[in-house]
């Protein structure tokens, strides 16, 4: 091949429809990446085992989080129901929890807080009415949420116009674009 133009040309022929057909759902990948990617939403095996208690988990971060439960010298817990905690303002941010005045109330639907930052992360979840079917996220706009989906359908709409490589977002593609331009491949 004389350029790397000509050479993603070439490989563009080879792609053709291939789909990987997920085996749980209707989805098919056109690669390998996007297949493992989508196959995280039925993941139900718990991979990750603490060595202490046997605590079955099913992401490596949340195994490290529930190691730190057995190093009593790194919680913070509170007198009342034994919670523990990670800090000392992460510990009384919790003391509100057993307060029995919450002063804070929401306009919109009256359900009360302890704290104001409690309150405003509340009223945030008010406006997001867009809520992705597969994993629950929530969305305040549409345009947001049909960025979101592409994460699990593998859609990968917008297509650079030297090399053939496609992307999920525009941004990405503009980013991806003027390195492109200018020959430096990512």
């Amino acid at each position: 091949m004389k350029n790397n133009h000509q050479f993603f040309s070439h490989m563009r022929d080879h792609r053709g429809p291939k789909p990987i057909r997920c085996t749980m759902c209707p989805f098919e990948a056109k690669d390998l990446h996007t297949w493992t990617a989508h196959m995280i939403c039925h993941k139900e095996q718990k991979n990750y085992e603490c060595h202490i208690c046997h605590f079955r988990c099913k992401s490596k971060m949340t195994l490290i989080g529930h190691r730190l439960t057995h190093d009593k010298s790194k919680f913070h817990i509170c007198h009342i129901c034994g919670t523990k905690v990670k800090t000392s303002g992460m510990l009384n941010r919790h003391y509100y929890i057993h307060k029995e005045t919450k002063p804070h109330v929401c306009q919109e639907c009256g359900k009360a807080f302890c704290d104001l930052s409690r309150l405003n992360s509340h009223k945030r979840e008010h406006g997001r009415h867009f809520v992705c079917e597969v994993c629950g996220r929530r969305f305040g706009r549409k345009d947001n949420l049909t960025v979101h989906e592409r994460i699990h359908t593998g859609e990968k709409p917008y297509e650079c116009k030297n090399c053939g490589k496609r992307f999920a977002q525009m941004n990405s593609l503009r980013c991806h674009s003027k390195n492109c331009e200018r020959g430096e491949m990512e």
